[in-house]
């Protein structure tokens, strides 16, 4: 029964230290705020555009009903 919470404590340990490992390395990863910055207006520019794309494509007049 020990010898399981022994294992299991030091399985926790280890994966909070990977964890710790991890997010370190996250933030050496991370580019510069104003990179980030300018990546995100990019990424939401291009989605509003794709999506003004598609609402215009949706906004094609459909004939009458009656002309049908």
């Amino acid at each position: 029964m020990v010898k399981g919470n022994l294992y299991e404590s030091y399985m926790q340990q280890k994966k909070r230290k990977t964890n710790i490992q991890m997010l370190q390395q996250q933030k050496n990863h991370l580019p510069h705020p104003k990179q980030l910055q300018n990546f995100i207006q990019f990424f939401l520019s291009f989605i509003s555009f794709k999506f003004h794309i598609q609402s215009s494509k949706n906004q094609i007049p459909s004939p009458p009903a009656h002309q049908i």
